[in-house]
């Protein structure tokens, strides 16, 4: 388990659903029916058992064994094989008695049924990655009539962690209008990524061969929660970055102390030898506002007090808070453990509420006296079932219940709250919290690739070259899978039309997607400033974006005929008063309505115009008779323009400038 929440897994595991020390299964919980193995590759299978335990993996023609090293992993690894839409079942066995039976089973058997061979790619980024098909336009017309047995839908539910978490909660499904459809509560959309479908459903149907589809995304993310803290570090931004869970004690105690006038107060009560004996006993601490707090809501903190024997001293132990509905801050003997943002999460699997479990280290742990404090924003304390509320030593069968004899205090009431109302409880924003939580607990599964949308959370941030340089590096360094293809989708259009040119913050951050997509090996590049909206930062129309992915793909790595870039700036001739602006991948050029627009130009003064330009060949003349010595050309540069620059392919021109000026 990981030092921050760690939801409890629940998963479609068959009898794998057998778990180990710390809520481990017997088979990762990515091996489902219904999956697709990557072809042409070695395919890591691996779980948890006892320590010492020889599993046999079955598959085909293929029989593989592993051990079980110490900490109860094991790994076996089945050799490459050709593509295959035929069905068959991966069949994991624990080959020697367990010392430790489950269900009175002294060996365990896992049958994953329906399974492919084919290409798994992996699909992240932020929200408009996220974004659901049941948002995109006409997108009843979207959804496949039957099943599609050749596309495979895998839904990684978000999770942040401190520590690389070693499982994720997701099963694999057929695509169908009711997987494509299935809601992803409590998160931020309904359905199957648009953009995830649509490029695989283009995949395999240019292909046919079978598509596996990872989803592992969530809105209002930046790019640092996706990135490692060791390559965060390299970066001069975050050279002085400790821990994520330092990170995240450091945003609460930073709001406290601008947003509650009472925290140099309150901060006291962290200590566990603070004298609580004046504070009233609650023996159910739920609903404080109807019942021991009258009418109270703001920031509530409770105590409990517990003894623990010593066998559990120095020992690490897991706390379990339940399904909580408030945001919740949690301390162990004053040692910060996390935070949680409140909202009944439910796992979209089993529809039962989420549990929040933290990790207690060992050296917060001492044989007597221990102290548990929570600070909770609202009025409903503790709402959860009595059975979820207790503190455990893994592996023992242990538990001390938690259900009374907390101690309970107002603080400070929400009315008097200062500055930011609501305190960073949500793990999204840690840096390495999503790789930790999401990423990291794929690996080492082989894929043939991954596609990013994200840049929103960073837009106008010059860092943002070296971050996604480093990105892509992280995520290829984690599944060892050598420079496997990166696509990049570059940011859509969004905001009002400018009236004058200037600088653009996502301007710039296209430019920086890119220049990282051409000057990475492996790389490509999705255009889509041309289907953005000006008053929605999520627009509708990704089907064009997942298709021209999937263009990209089809060209760099199936090697088939397909157009797959736009007009790129190659170069700029200045005639007298005049700039010619030539391109690569320019065949056929043209502008859709009655000329080239969102083209600006200026002198030596950098005072930008809207230029004038005509399409000669395949290339593009620009002027303005504001300008008579013309030095620099733009060409869609601002956050949102009307771009209507496109080849014979009727692919966009990538938006560029001529200028390296400071923006």
């Amino acid at each position: 388990m990981n030092n921050g929440i760690k939801m409890v897994l629940v998963g479609m595991m068959l009898e794998a659903n057998l778990c180990f020390a710390g809520d481990l299964p017997f088979v990762h919980s990515l091996f489902t029916d219904h999956m697709v193995l990557q072809r042409n590759a070695e395919c890591p299978i691996w779980g948890w058992s006892d320590p010492g335990d020889t599993v046999t993996v079955e598959f085909g023609n293929q029989v593989v064994s592993a051990a079980a090293a110490a900490d109860g992993r094991w790994e076996a690894r089945l050799a490459p094989m050709d593509a295959s839409t035929q069905g068959r079942s991966l069949i994991v066995k624990s080959k020697t008695r367990l010392a430790n039976p489950r269900n009175g089973k002294e060996s365990l058997t896992a049958k994953i049924k329906n399974v492919l061979v084919g290409d798994v790619w992996l699909c992240s980024g932020q929200s408009n990655m996220d974004f659901g098909i049941n948002s995109a336009n006409q997108w009843w017309n979207e959804l496949p009539s039957a099943p599609v047995d050749g596309i495979r839908l895998f839904w990684v539910q978000p999770d942040s962690a401190f520590e690389p978490a070693r499982t994720v909660r997701g099963n694999w499904s057929v695509a169908s209008r009711n997987s494509l459809l299935h809601k992803k509560s409590p998160y931020t959309s309904v359905g199957f990524s648009a953009i995830a479908w649509f490029y695989g459903r283009a995949l395999h149907r240019e292909t046919g061969v079978p598509i596996g589809v990872i989803e592992c995304a969530l809105g209002n993310t930046a790019i640092v929660s996706w990135s490692t803290l060791a390559s965060l570090r390299t970066q001069e931004k975050y050279k002085g970055l400790q821990s994520s869970l330092q990170g995240f004690e450091q945003g609460h105690s930073q709001w406290a102390r601008g947003s509650d006038p009472g925290w140099e107060v309150a901060k006291t009560w962290l200590a566990p030898d603070y004298d609580d004996s004046a504070w009233p006993v609650a023996e159910n601490p739920r609903d404080w506002g109807k019942g021991d707090l009258p009418g109270f809501r703001g920031l509530g903190w409770l105590r409990r007090t517990i003894q623990l024997p010593e066998a559990w001293q120095g020992k690490p132990l897991v706390l379990n808070l339940g399904a909580l509905t408030e945001r919740t801050t949690v301390w162990f003997n004053g040692r910060f453990l996390g935070g949680f943002d409140g909202g009944s999460h439910k796992d979209v699997i089993s529809g039962k509420p989420i549990e929040q479990l933290y990790d207690v280290p060992p050296e917060a742990v001492a044989a007597g006296r221990n102290v548990i404090t929570l600070r909770v924003h609202g009025q409903r304390g503790l709402h959860s079932r009595s059975k979820s509320l207790y503190l455990e030593l893994p592996g023992s069968g242990s538990r001390i219940p938690l259900t009374d004899q907390w101690r309970l205090r107002a603080g400070t009431p929400l009315r008097e709250l200062q500055g930011r109302t609501r305190h960073p409880d949500r793990l999204n924003g840690v840096p390495g919290g999503l790789f930790n939580g999401m990423l990291s607990p794929l690996a080492p599964f082989a894929l043939r690739g991954a596609v990013w949308y994200q840049g929103e959370g960073n837009a106008g941030q010059k860092t943002y070259d070296q971050a996604l340089r480093a990105l892509i590096r992280d995520w290829r360094q984690l599944f060892q899978l050598g420079d496997f293809p990166f696509y990049i989708v570059q940011l859509s259009g969004y905001s009002s039309l400018p009236e004058k040119p200037g600088n653009s913050s996502w301007a710039l951050t296209r430019e920086i997607q890119a220049r990282v997509a051409r000057d990475e090996p492996n790389c490509g590049l999705a255009v889509s400033i041309d289907r953005g909206e000006i008053h929605d930062i999520h627009p509708p129309n990704k089907r064009d974006v997942g298709e021209r992915l999937a263009a990209v793909a089809l060209a760099k790595t199936y090697g088939k005929p397909v157009p797959c870039e736009g007009p790129t700036f190659k170069t700029m001739e200045i005639e007298k008063d005049r700039v010619r602006i030539r391109f690569d991948h320019a065949a056929g050029l043209k502008s859709l309505g009655s000329g080239p627009s969102g083209i600006a130009v200026c002198g030596k003064d950098r005072r930008w115009v809207w230029a004038q330009a005509r399409i000669e060949g395949e290339s593009l003349v620009c002027w303005s008779p504001e300008v008579l010595t013309p030095m620099a050309v733009r060409y869609g540069w601002g956050d949102n323009m009307l771009c209507n620059l496109y080849n014979g392919a009727n692919l966009p021109a990538v938006p560029f400038r001529t200028d390296d000026w400071s923006e």
